[in-house]
Parts: C-alpha cells; sequence; structure tokens
C-alpha cells in the first residue's frame, strides 16, 4: 500500500544531532551569540538537563532554557508558553554532591563491616569442617572479585 503524504521537508542547517555536551559547547561556540535567540536543552534526564541549560547560560551567556515535557514555544513570537525549569544554582549543586558524597560513604562503611564479618568467620573456621572451610572460601573470593570488578568499572568511567 502506498500513503500519501502532504508534508513540507525543510533543511534546518543549524541543528546539532548527536553530540556529547563538550561537542555541543564547541558547536554553540561557533555562532555568532548575537544571533542566537534561545537554546532549548532537550535531551538527557530532566536534571542533567536543567543543570547543562544553566552551564550555558552561566558560562557561555547564552538565553538557554530545558523546557518541561509537552511545553509550548513560540518560535515567530520568541514567546514561551511555559515555565521553563530553572536551573541548578551553584549551593543546590554543592548540596547535592555532599549528600552523594556521604551515600558513597555510607556504602562503603557497609562493604568494610562485611569484610570484617568475613574475616571473623575466618578466624572461627576451623580447616577440619572442610564442607563450611571451602564455602567461606567462595564467599571471600566472590566478595573480593566483586570488589575487583566495581573498581576496574570505575576506573574506566572515570
Amino acid at each position: 500500500d502506498s500513503i500519501e503524504v502532504r508534508a513540507k521537508i525543510y533543511t534546518m542547517k543549524n541543528l546539532s544531532g548527536h553530540a556529547d555536551q563538550m561537542g555541543i559547547v564547541n558547536w554553540l561556540k561557533a555562532f555568532d551569540k548575537k544571533r542566537i535567540k534561545q537554546v532549548f536543552v532537550v535531551h538527557g534526564e530532566d536534571e542533567s538537563a536543567r543543570f547543562f541549560s544553566g552551564f550555558l547560560s552561566k558560562e557561555l551567556s547564552l538565553p538557554s532554557i530545558a523546557p518541561e515535557f509537552g511545553s509550548t514555544y513560540d518560535l515567530l513570537n520568541q514567546d514561551s508558553i511555559f515555565t521553563p525549569f530553572r536551573a541548578i544554582d551553584d549551593q543546590a549543586l554543592q548540596n547535592e554532591l555532599s549528600e552523594s558524597s556521604k551515600a558513597m560513604d555510607e556504602k562503603l562503611n557497609s562493604l568494610i563491616d562485611l569484610k570484617k564479618m568475613l574475616d571473623n568467620l575466618a578466624q572461627q573456621c576451623k580447616t577440619s569442617e572442610k564442607k563450611k572451610t571451602k564455602s567461606l572460601i567462595n564467599k571471600i573470593q566472590h566478595f573480593t572479585e566483586s570488589i575487583e570488578d566495581i573498581s576496574e568499572r570505575w576506573k574506566d568511567i572515570l
């Protein structure tokens, strides 16, 4: 079946396809700032989009917003028909970083507590109980491999 399409196709030369944040920043820097009327950050998680929009506004002095899903903007009149998300300010970002760091410390302390529990079990273990000893050895090896996996993944990320 063929379907008749009654659409006009336009080419928008100044649209970015897919790029990382630095790619988008470099792409935006190539424009004459006076000609940029509005930047819409519409990709990524809401919080990341708001943060990036704030970065563009603050660091590049560009009019930037991260619009709420489903909102509209009149491009001809350059009129916002919605209230854009606020950019994340420095204090809010610092608070979030502090809370994330505390949560990480709690999880790390939990791992340390688990390691101490395994150490205590190893000290109490009687090698004459071969089945229990082998089970404990497997648990310690699994724990060690899990920590190693996490460490390797984060080395790749950082």
